[in-house]
């Protein structure tokens, strides 16, 4: 009887909220490993899982008793995400074991994800689709079976159906009796149907088509203006702090 271990690496939470979004939440992940087995026996035979998580301790714990729908087929013990070790036996069946990344999604249910990843040694900004999958349940487990066991991820849910999300600077320095322009940038995976601007200063005003702010600003002052641009799933909000001088000079 051969007995095999798994030892997951270590964990940690990724969300992919970026920005500020009104009255909505971006889909958050948690990641976790957790063990595969990859069993190959008699197809509709019956095959107990025990395991232990010590091996000081000799009583064996049945996991499940598994009918082999297929050979070799994966089995993944989604009990064991964020156990430092499992041990595994098996008994007329050949079992092989082998850590995957499961990712615990939040979000909403309906909705499609786009699963993201960057390489952990690599440019953390570089976001590759793994694949697309639509949230049936929240929160939802999903296992990564698709990349390579070598492969050391790190891992975002991008919800396809979100607002925009303002992706503009938010701190903006301009002069009175000079005309200014500034433009309304949002990330997006459905079309901009609009833009807005709540507070503007006297002299400025907001082209809603093209997210343009423009005008010769007549009075000093520090502005708190809302900014907005909304798609078929609703408005994506943020802050501009506008701050009008005389003069720019220091």
């Amino acid at each position: 009887m051969n007995v095999h271990r798994i030892v997951p690496l270590s964990l940690f939470t990724a969300c992919s909220l970026l920005g500020l979004t009104s009255g909505f939440s971006q889909s958050t992940v948690v990641q976790r490993n957790y063990p595969g087995l990859t069993i190959t026996g008699t197809v509709g035979e019956s095959y107990p899982i025990q395991y232990v998580n010590t091996l000081a301790n000799n009583s064996w714990s049945t996991l499940t008793t598994l009918v082999l729908p297929s050979s070799p087929y994966l089995f993944l013990d989604t009990t064991a995400g964020g156990i430092g070790q499992r041990f595994y036996r098996e008994s007329n069946v050949v079992i092989t074991a082998q850590n995957y990344v499961g990712l615990t999604i939040t979000g909403k249910p309906g909705s499609t994800n786009m699963i993201q990843y960057v390489e952990i040694t690599g440019n953390t900004n570089n976001w590759i689709t793994l694949t697309n999958i639509v949230l049936p349940t929240s929160p939802y487990l999903f296992v990564d079976t698709i990349s390579p066991p070598s492969a050391r991820r790190r891992f975002r849910a991008e919800d396809l159906a979100r607002p925009p999300v303002i992706t503009s600077p938010t701190t903006i320095l301009a002069q009175v009796g000079v005309p200014f322009s500034y433009g309304i940038t949002a990330s997006s995976y459905l079309p901009i149907t609009g833009y807005a601007a709540a507070g503007l200063p006297p002299g400025l005003n907001v082209d809603i088509s093209s997210g343009i702010i423009s005008g010769t600003p007549t009075a000093v002052g520090t502005n708190a203006v809302t900014i907005t641009a909304t798609n078929s799933t609703g408005p994506g909000t943020n802050t501009l702090t506008l701050s009008l001088r005389l003069s720019l000079s220091p």
